[in-house]
């Protein structure tokens, strides 16, 4: 044998041995399934992955894929039996969360999406779905609790308030409408406050903020009207509420203010009345977690050391920055996104560790460009699945890079055929990666 053939056999095996191992180094290469599915051809890539399952049972990508594949033929029964095997072993995966979340919302079961949706967003928050999902949350949100307020208003008079828990409690915006402009916007802010403080007292349930401002939209309430105690028996009532925290903030001489608070209760309970507060703008904080706390004990909560230490965690001392707050409230209860994600920005520039405003600002991060209705569930999936090409675009078949590299060793593979590029010369260095789930 010449020394030629000898080289190209040494050269041929050298080449083999290489390209095994990259092949066997990249994610995006491991299944023949990977292929069809980026094609669309979902029946071979199922066949493909059950096989490669029989072999590998503990395989989350494969499992995640397959679930992918029947999610497309509309197979959503065994999608998410894939889907519930995929986590076993790769919990916490925003790829299998956002898929879940789309057969949920085609089914009309609204609160698993919402939910699944707003794990995707904790997994992935910079993904280039993030926006749309965002938009699809608030979109999903807004017409489930019109739908809801509507059919809880149609039937108003069948409401039976003995039975509406008694450890339920609805937090209405305060009315602020007798402030300087300028400050009017804390009456939201204000609310919210509370609102957030009293989510730390155990066993109680706090009404959806959102439910309150379509019940004010759809009753047609002004701030005050809302607000007083006339009224806030029947808000309870529709939104399933036993008591209504409300109240009113006025300007007092001196720049000051007085916080006028009350808990009306929707049965026959006589409404209950926490001390007042007063003081400057400036002490607002101060003022707000003193008649907290009045609101908790005449809830009839105790203020344990550890609920004092959870509510006296300070959420900003500035009050420029929590009138910008506000004001991002009120716009984004007016589904004005834009405008709402300008005024958290502007509170964060005050403020930057205002960490209510740090949670609204993401929640609303580049939805103000959107107008009307999201993309259907069958466009959003499209858009996932460029995501599922673009991952397994260098899909390759292994057996078959194998045979042509062997098959190389008896004569050069033809040009197009070619798998391995020759380096260019270069002073840079290199990284090889390969794509993971």
């Amino acid at each position: 044998m010449c020394w030629r053939n000898i080289e190209k056999i040494l050269v041929g095996f050298s080449l083999l041995a290489f390209s095994i191992v990259m092949i066997s180094g990249c994610a995006t290469t491991r299944s023949a399934g990977d292929g069809f599915l980026a094609k669309g051809q979902y029946e071979q890539a199922i066949t493909h992955y059950q096989g490669e399952l029989a072999r590998s049972p503990q395989d989350a990508h494969l499992w995640r894929n397959l679930g992918i594949a029947y999610f497309h033929q509309q197979r959503f029964d065994e999608a998410l039996e894939s889907f519930d095997q995929a986590d076993r072993f790769d919990p916490n995966n925003a790829k299998t969360a956002l898929y879940r979340g789309m057969i949920h919302e085609q089914r009309g079961e609204v609160d698993a999406a919402v939910s699944l949706y707003q794990s995707y967003l904790a997994l992935n928050p910079d993904s280039k779905l993030a926006s749309e999902i965002r938009y699809r949350l608030h979109w999903i949100q807004d017409k489930h609790l019109q739908k809801l307020i509507a059919d809880a208003i149609a039937n108003e008079s069948s409401i039976d308030v003995a039975n509406i828990p008694s450890n339920t409690v609805a937090v209405v915006r305060f009315d602020a409408s007798s402030l300087p402009d300028e400050y009017k916007p804390l009456g939201r802010g204000l609310a919210e406050l509370i609102y957030n403080d009293l989510s730390y007292v155990p066993d109680l349930k706090l009404v959806e903020r959102l439910e309150i401002y379509k019940l004010q939209e759809e009753l047609k309430l002004s701030q005050s009207e809302l607000a007083d105690q006339f009224n806030s028996p029947r808000v309870g009532k529709i939104v399933g509420a036993a008591r209504v925290v409300t109240g009113k903030l006025d300007e007092l001489e001196d720049k000051e203010v007085e916080i006028d608070a009350g808990i009306v209760a929707v049965g026959p309970e006589l409404a209950k009345y926490p001390q007042r507060q007063k003081g400057s703008v400036g002490k607002i904080f101060e003022l707000q977690k003193k008649l907290t706390y009045e609101i908790i004990e005449q809830l009839g909560y105790q203020v344990t050391p550890e609920l004092r230490a959870a509510i006296n965690q300070t959420q900003t001392n500035s009050v420029l920055a929590l009138i910008a707050y506000s004001r991002g409230l009120e716009y984004a209860d007016r589904g004005l996104f834009q405008l709402a994600e300008a005024e958290f920005q502007a509170a964060l520039q005050e403020d930057p560790g205002f960490s209510m405003a740090q949670q609204a600002a993401r929640s609303f991060s580049g939805i103000g460009k959107f107008d009307g209705a999201p993309r259907p569930v069958s466009s959003l999936s499209e858009m996932v699945q460029l995501d599922v090409k673009q991952e397994t675009q260098s899909f390759v078949d292994q057996g078959d890079i194998i045979k042509r590299l062997q098959g190389s060793t008896e004569g050069a593979p033809p040009e197009d055929e070619n798998p391995v590029v020759t380096p260019q010369a270069t002073n840079a260095s290199a990284t090889v990666t390969g794509h993971t789930d």
